[in-house]
């Protein structure tokens, strides 16, 4: 099956029988690529952090 990423655009073929498809299948959303995924939840981690004083 061949899916787009709805952040960078990259298309990805993704497997009948593998967990991104489980996911993509349950979710019924739009699809984000691994490396999109982390690359947000690295901003949303470093965006909550309070910065330190200097």
């Amino acid at each position: 099956m061949e899916v787009r990423c709805s952040i960078c655009g990259r298309p990805e073929t993704v497997e009948k029988w593998s967990e991104a498809h489980e996911r993509l299948r349950q979710s019924g959303g739009p699809y984000v690529c691994d490396a999109c995924q982390r690359r947000v939840q690295r901003d949303a981690l470093q965006s909550s952090r309070t910065p330190r004083p200097l």
